[in-house]
């Protein structure tokens, strides 16, 4: 809607001027997650779920929990395996350790990498901006 009077078009002009002023933050803070995503897309291998956190310099723990918390990945037994929404940016290492027992490794994939790595520092900016 247009506005009709010289207090709604100053109003309206006033609301989208901190809309921009907050895309501009945003994106302002994004640049080095941007960047730092950047740098992995020509990652060729797979990386551990711990490898990934260490990369994104956040704690093993926390990124599991947040992880799981995302239903990214889940517990069966011992094992964290990917949900299967997100199986395509997985790759599951499963070893059989004995006749009644096996052992799997989730591993990101390379598009993974880089997708995870956006989720996972986009919420982080839009919490640190209370948004």
């Amino acid at each position: 809607q247009v506005p009709s009077t010289l207090a709604g078009a100053l109003r309206l002009a006033a609301e989208q001027a901190e809309a921009i002023e907050q895309q501009s933050k945003l994106i302002e803070q994004q640049k080095p997650a941007v960047e730092f995503v950047d740098r992995f897309v020509n990652i060729k291998s797979s990386k551990s779920i711990t490898e990934v956190a260490k990369i994104l310099g956040v704690g093993q723990r926390e990124f599991f929990e947040w992880l799981a918390e995302k239903k990214i990945i889940y517990k069966r037994s011992d094992n964290w395996l990917p949900a299967s929404t997100y199986a395509k940016y997985f790759d599951v290492k499963i070893k059989q350790v004995s006749e009644t027992k096996e052992v799997s490794q989730s591993r990101f994939i390379p598009a993974g990498i880089v997708w995870v790595a956006g989720k996972w520092t986009k919420e982080k900016t839009q919490l640190s901006l209370g948004l």
